[in-house]
């Protein structure tokens, strides 16, 4: 299990959340709870307000850190979509996707550019199946669960596969402050569900 540092910084991070989260809100629906199947449903159809059926996808991601903490709800959602040879971001989470950028650098975008799938195979009905099947999988007696730490679907040669993080905390293990700032120690376990459907731990 790997463990990350979390350093949060209370009072400047704190108020730049709250604004933040609020143009999230009135743009992806509030957020979505991915542990709860009929509200990932709703993300489809969040997405396709900004995407075209026609158009070929490499990876949707989800991210659910926060400045204090993290959550399975997704406020944020990032698209990456092929335009010829070139992979291009947009950010959902924004009230247009004018501030696109290229991600034809990353050589990861560019041999997958091939694959690209339209949204309509993008597989979103099993993913609360997927989140509460690894969270059973935390040792309960020594952590608990904290959220998720992300969530991407992603375009492979054998299909679309899945791949999202757990985080969690060590029991009897605080947070610590020092002056205006607060430390908290997030153990990270590691999954990834291939097109077939299987759900892997790659932490073990």
């Amino acid at each position: 299990m790997k463990l990350n540092n979390t350093i949060i910084i209370l009072v400047a991070a704190f108020i730049f959340s709250l604004s933040a989260c609020k143009a999230v809100k009135e743009n992806f629906g509030g957020g979505v709870d991915m542990s709860q199947q009929d509200q990932v449903n709703k993300i489809p159809g969040i997405i396709a307000k900004k995407i075209q059926p026609e158009e070929q996808l490499l990876e949707v991601d989800f991210d659910f850190k926060n400045s204090q903490s993290f959550t399975q709800e997704a406020k944020i959602v990032e698209v990456v979509k092929a335009e010829g040879l070139k992979a291009i971001k947009i950010s959902l989470n924004t009230e247009d996707s004018v501030g696109s950028k290229s991600m034809e650098e990353f050589t990861w975008y560019k041999d997958m550019v091939r694959y690209a799938k339209p949204l309509s195979q993008f597989d979103f009905s099993k993913i609360a199946q997927y989140v509460t099947d690894a969270i059973q999988q935390i040792d309960a007696t020594n952590y608990e669960y904290a959220g998720l730490g992300n969530y991407t679907l992603k375009v492979e040669k054998g299909g679309i596969g899945h791949q999202f993080d757990i985080q969690t905390t060590k029991k009897g293990e605080s947070s610590k402050q020092n002056g205006r700032m607060i430390t908290t120690n997030y153990y990270e376990l590691n999954f990834e569900v291939t097109p077939e459907g299987k759900l892997i731990n790659k932490s073990k």
